[in-house]
């Protein structure tokens, strides 16, 4: 951790193989309850925010900021399986809701990561925010870079699409 006033909140006990690296101040990490964490998080800014809720499960996933006044929110009861990598930078903002199950080799960004002008110069390629609504399917190989508000999907592809709706899904098979 290079900086000041950043504040980690771990509120669970179980980090699995799991690495940290903060280059910036007031930052803020909060794991809370009974969550589960074998991955890497990144950060590299000022006044950036990672909230995983409680009862979540990141699995071999990688938590990825740059710039100033991000935020990776992940709410209760969401799962993230291998080799899924959240990022955002310019200030925007990834929000996965409630009892979402992301599925493998998922890439959700807010950006490019590089700008794209016009002949004239114009960058053309702005970032935007990511919200995942409640009780959604993130299919495998995914790439994520836009909202997806409605609740009880499945979404996946390159890039992303609303593949079915009216659906729920359960942990345990039937």
């Amino acid at each position: 951790i290079y900086g000041t006033r950043n504040n980690i909140i771990i509120k669970c006990n179980v980090f699995n193989k799991s690495r940290i690296k903060i280059t910036g101040s007031n930052n803020i990490i909060e794991f809370n309850e009974n969550s589960f964490l074998d991955g890497d998080i990144f950060i590299k800014g000022n006044n950036n925010r990672i909230l995983i809720g409680q009862n979540c499960s990141l699995k071999k996933c990688k938590l990825w900021i740059e710039d100033n006044e991000n935020s990776i929110i992940i709410n209760n009861n969401s799962s993230i399986e291998y080799n899924t990598q959240l990022a955002t930078v310019e200030g925007k903002n990834i929000i996965i809701g409630e009892d979402c199950m992301l599925s493998s080799n998922i890439i959700i960004r807010t950006t490019d990561s590089h700008s794209i002008t016009d002949l004239n110069g114009r960058r053309i390629n702005f970032g935007g925010n990511v919200t995942i609504g409640n009780n959604n399917i993130i299919s495998s190989n995914s790439l994520v870079t836009k909202n997806f508000l409605q609740e009880n999907c499945i979404i996946g592809g390159i890039p992303s699409f609303i593949i079915k709706e009216k659906i729920n899904w359960l942990r345990e098979r039937i």
